[in-house]
């Protein structure tokens, strides 16, 4: 998977209706992104359907070991050298 930089992928949301991109009140060349409602709702919706999906696919590991492997998962996100990349 190729990296873009933030402000091509910005510029995708943008173009989608995604987010717009609001002038800073401190400084005039500072645009600050925001969602706009149909930005979050499209959020909304991929959180559901992750949670849906991740459900479905560790349904038939005991409930014990869901929480287990949930914290493992974010020990790893939470990381420094991740949060870099």
């Amino acid at each position: 998977m190729a990296v873009q930089p933030s402000s091509a992928s910005l510029d995708r949301l943008e173009k989608d209706g995604l987010v717009v991109r609001n002038v800073s009140e401190r400084d005039r060349r500072v645009r600050i992104p925001a969602a706009t409602p149909r930005g979050v709702e499209v959020k909304r919706q991929v959180v559901i359907a992750r949670a849906a999906a991740t459900s479905e696919r560790l349904a038939a590991i005991p409930a014990a070991q869901h929480a287990m492997f949930h914290s493992m998962l974010w020990s790893i996100v939470e990381t420094p050298e991740f949060e870099g990349a």
